[in-house]
C-alpha cells in the first residue's frame, strides 16, 4: 500500500512540476530577451510574390509596430524555433501586400529566438492555422534588418525585407 501511495505521490509531484514550469533561458539568451523587450517600428518591403500579386503591391511598404515582452511565461515549443526569448503582439496590416492574415477574433501574436549572438527568429501569429509570417533578422543595436516570408502552400510563398527600429 505505501508502494502505491509513494507511487501516486510522485506522480502528484510530477504533474504539478509540469504544470508549473518556469521558464529557462540560458545567460545569453536572458541578455538577448533583455535587449529586444521594448516597442519598435517596422518597415516591410514586398520583394518576393506569386503572379497574383499586383504590381502595384509590390511597390508599396507596410509599416507598423510589435511590442515585445521578456519571456517569463511561455514554454511551448515552436516548429523551427529555440527557446522563446520574447512574446508580445502587434499591429501591421499586411493586407497591403494582398494577405488574408486578419483575423477579427484572434489577438496577433509574436515570438522570438534568438539565432546565436546577434540574430533573431521572429514569428507572427505561430499558431494560426495557415503558418506565420516567419522573421529572420541580424540585431544590431536598436536595429534589426532581414528578411520575412510566408508561405501560400500551393501558391508559393510572398516576402520581403523588413527593418525594426526599436522606440522604447
Amino acid at each position: 500500500m505505501t508502494r502505491k501511495l509513494s507511487l501516486l505521490v510522485f506522480l502528484a509531484m510530477l504533474a504539478a512540476a509540469c504544470i508549473n514550469q518556469r521558464v529557462r533561458l540560458s545567460a545569453a539568451d536572458r541578455i538577448f530577451s533583455s535587449r529586444l523587450s521594448g516597442q519598435w517600428t517596422a518597415q516591410y518591403s514586398l520583394t518576393i510574390s506569386p503572379l497574383f500579386i499586383s504590381d502595384a503591391k509590390r511597390l508599396q511598404q507596410v509599416a507598423g509596430r510589435l511590442v515585445l515582452l521578456a519571456n517569463t511565461s511561455v514554454t511551448a515549443r515552436y516548429t523551427g524555433l529555440g527557446p522563446v526569448t520574447n512574446y508580445g503582439s502587434y499591429s501591421i496590416d499586411f493586407s497591403r501586400f494582398g494577405l488574408p492574415l486578419t483575423s477579427g477574433s484572434i489577438p496577433p501574436s509574436v515570438v522570438v529566438a534568438s539565432i546565436g549572438e546577434d540574430s533573431a527568429k521572429i514569428l507572427l501569429d505561430a499558431n494560426r492555422a495557415e503558418g506565420p509570417i516567419t522573421m529572420i533578422g541580424k540585431v544590431s543595436g536598436d536595429s534589426i534588418e532581414g528578411t520575412w516570408t510566408f508561405d501560400l502552400g500551393r501558391g508559393g510563398s510572398v516576402g520581403g525585407s523588413f527593418v525594426m527600429t526599436k522606440s522604447r
